[in-house]
C-alpha cells in the first residue's frame, strides 16, 4: 500500500473512532468534523486502492516466505481499508449507481453496511494501526 492509500486509511480510521478521540482532545474533534463532508470521496478512494492492494499482495503471494509480516501486514491493511472505505463510501455509491442495482443486491449491501457501521470502531482501531504500519514500511524504503 501507498503512502498516499496509508494516510487515507488512517485518516478514516481516525474517522470511524470520532466519538472515541474527540472526547479525549477537543482540538482533534474540530478537524474530525472538518474532514467529514469529504469521508464518501475518502471511502470509494480507500475502497478501490484496499481492493487493488489485495489483489497485488494475493499475486505476491510467494513473498510470504521472505517477509511474512510485510505481506500479511499489508493484505490486511488493503483488506481493512476496503471494509473502511466501503463503510464511509457506500452512502455516496448508492446515490451515484443505486439506481442500476436490482431490489436484491440493493438489499444486501444495504445489510452489508449496517454491519460495518455496527463494526466501525474495532475497524477504525484496525485501519490506525496498519495505516500506520504502511507508512512506516514506505519510509524505512
Amino acid at each position: 500500500m501507498g503512502m498516499l492509500g496509508s494516510v487515507v486509511l488512517v485518516l478514516l480510521g481516525a474517522l470511524a473512532n470520532d466519538t472515541r478521540l474527540g472526547k479525549r482532545r477537543a482540538d482533534l474533534r474540530f478537524w474530525l468534523q472538518a474532514l467529514a463532508p469529504l469521508s464518501g470521496f475518502l471511502g470509494i478512494g480507500a475502497a478501490v486502492n484496499g481492493l487493488l492492494c489485495v489483489i497485488q499482495m494475493l499475486a505476491y503471494l510467494g513473498f510470504i516466505r521472505h517477509a511474512p509480516t510485510i505481506w500479511l501486514g499489508t493484505t490486511t491493511a488493503g483488506l481493512v481499508s476496503l471494509l473502511l472505505g466501503l463503510r464511509f463510501g457506500y452512502p455516496m455509491l448508492a446515490t451515484l449507481i443505486g439506481d442500476r442495482l436490482t431490489e436484491s443486491q440493493r438489499g444486501l449491501l444495504e445489510r452489508l453496511h449496517k454491519q460495518l457501521v455496527l463494526s466501525q470502531e474495532p475497524l477504525g482501531a484496525a485501519g490506525i494501526a496498519f495505516g500506520l504500519f504502511c507508512i512506516a514500511i514506505n519510509l524505512i524504503r
